[in-house]
Formats: C-alpha cells, structure tokens, sequence
C-alpha cells in the first residue's frame, strides 16, 4: 500500500458526453457564435437538434415566437429564469438558459413533455402551479 496519494484521473470527452446523455433532462450549450457546441440525446430527441447547428435551427421544433425568445434571452443575458416555450405541436416546453465559462450559454430543461399542458401557462408568461401557485422566477 503506497503513503503517496493517488494521482486524480480527469473524464474523458468520451465519458462526460455518456453521463450528460444518461441525464433525464434536456441539456444543450451554445458557443459565442451561436451554434450549438453540444446537445445530449434528450435535447436531440426532442427538438432534434445536432451539434454543429446555428440556434435558431437548432431550435426549429419550437414555434417562431419561442425561438425568438430564447434568442431575445441570451442577446439581453436574461439566466437562470425559466422561459415558458411552446413547440410547434402546440405542446409547453421550460427551458432555462445560464450563461457558462467563456460567453457560452446552457439551455436546460425536462426531457419530457406532457401532451398536455398541466400548468396552462401562456408562452412566456409566468408558470403557475395548481397546487402551489406562481413559481419563484418565472418571467
């Protein structure tokens, strides 16, 4: 048994896009020139986005409003407030941008949507909980 401590092994690039695919949300970041530097499986799934793919294409499952918004976010720094989206089949979408290391953003939210829209909250208006009321946060 050696005294001297273990040397700490970084992930792999490898490894990290395996555990951010196994997370149950959707995950994406957006470089400084507006494309997409990577988007896990719940991202792809849903929006069908690919890295490589400028935002606003990236985002073509969401309505024109709602990639207008997104992109109103991020030009104005608004992080960390959720923003009430709908995809074009009429369906509610929460994402919530945060600005990361080197002018970067992450755009996060569930990887699943219900059919329904169980908040009945208008596009980008505030998300009221039935049982709890308005969310902290919300727009």
């Amino acid at each position: 048994m050696s005294l001297l401590p273990r040397p700490t092994t970084l992930p792999s690039n490898a490894q990290l896009s395996a555990l951010l695919d196994s997370v149950d949300e959707l995950l994406m970041l957006v470089d400084v020139r507006g494309r997409l530097s990577f988007c896990n499986r719940s991202a792809h799934r849903l929006l069908g986005c690919e890295s490589g793919q400028l935002l606003a294409s990236a985002l073509g499952r969401l309505d024109a409003a709602s990639r207008g918004a997104v992109q109103a976010a991020i030009a104005a720094g608004r992080q960390d407030q959720p923003l009430v989206l709908r995809l074009a089949d009429g369906r509610a979408l929460v994402l919530t941008p945060r600005r990361v290391s080197g002018s970067g953003w992450a755009l996060r939210g569930p990887a699943v949507v219900p059919l329904s829209d169980p908040l009945n909250v208008p596009m980008n208006g505030p998300i009221n909980d039935p049982i709890n009321g308005p969310v902290s946060g919300s727009p």
